[in-house]
């Protein structure tokens, strides 16, 4: 998409099925958002997955294919390009994920690239993947543009490249993406939206720090100083006047790490001279606040 918004106009997104249509789907709306996609969010998606199982059940899995088919021929009428995700049936029946991805591909005539999950898989595991993957769109008559063998362990990514190089006879293109634990954790605004938890302070920017681990802070302070790593989110009582302000001046300090930020619990707030001295702190740490 990165790419595509550079180079198209009217540029689209398209998910067949979404897991429910009471909350805004995901990666729907970080397309939106991200790439200022102008159709209306309703016109991304074909159907809920309720409804796709639904209809399932009932036989009707042709009546499926039909309606999510009819809702992107619409959304192409406004578009120059549209990139279409394929959907995870999880929930719908497992056998059917496979041939449900191939046979969209089909009908809206799209070049298919593949993304398999290499994720704690072994060298040998990988490459079958990649083979099996090949073989399985092909024999659906899809045109398969590329295989992405994403979160490969970066033990054996090396060794996972030079066996393409060797033994992949085939024209298909085959990429291998390393693992990065980073991609995978919550920034600490993310966490706090999951807790519903009340804002105190926080910068803008620190907001977005990513939370790699999260601790339990009832140590005095010089012991809790020596604990902490980068991106620790620290969960601790309101009331820990002591620990509050050591997390504020670890944070600013250029010799100690740097804590994601503090999740003070049971209600309590800090006393106002704490939040005096918080609030005078310009480059501020996220501090929340929640019932629990």
């Amino acid at each position: 998409m990165e790419m595509l918004s550079r180079r198209v106009e009217r540029l689209g997104f398209f998910r067949p099925i979404i897991r429910q249509t009471q909350t805004p789907d995901n990666d729907i709306e970080l397309m939106r958002q991200r790439y200022q996609l102008q159709v209306p969010y309703e016109s991304l998606y074909g159907m809920s997955l309720d409804e796709a199982r639904t209809l399932a059940s009932q036989g009707k899995f042709d009546d499926v294919l039909a309606r999510i088919f009819a809702r992107y021929k619409e959304l192409e009428r406004h578009c120059d390009f549209i990139l279409c995700e394929g959907s995870d049936l999880t929930g719908l029946a497992t056998s059917l994920e496979f041939d449900f991805n191939a046979q969209i591909a089909n009908q809206i005539d799209a070049p298919v690239v593949v993304v398999a999950n290499g994720f704690e898989k072994t060298r040998n595991e990988t490459l079958t993947i990649a083979r099996l993957l090949k073989e399985s769109f092909e024999e659906e008559g899809c045109h398969l543009l590329a295989i992405m063998l994403n979160r490969v362990p970066k033990a054996i990514i090396a060794d996972v490249k030079d066996d393409i190089r060797q033994q992949w006879s085939h024209s298909t293109l085959v990429y291998a993406l390393p693992e990065k634990k980073a991609l995978g954790r919550p920034t600490i605004s993310r966490v706090a939206e999951a807790l519903d938890a009340e804002r105190l302070c926080g910068t803008h920017g620190n907001l977005n720090r990513l939370v790699r681990a999260n601790k339990v802070a009832a140590t005095d302070l010089s012991n809790f100083l020596c604990r902490i790593k980068d991106g620790d989110l620290i969960i601790t009582p309101g009331d820990r006047a002591d620990l509050i302000v050591g997390s504020l001046a670890a944070f600013q300090s250029t010799t100690l790490p740097k804590v994601a930020g503090l999740i003070l619990t049971g209600s309590l707030e800090p006393t106002p001279v704490v939040r005096r001295l918080i609030e005078g702190f310009e480059d501020a740490l996220p501090i929340y606040s929640v019932e629990t």
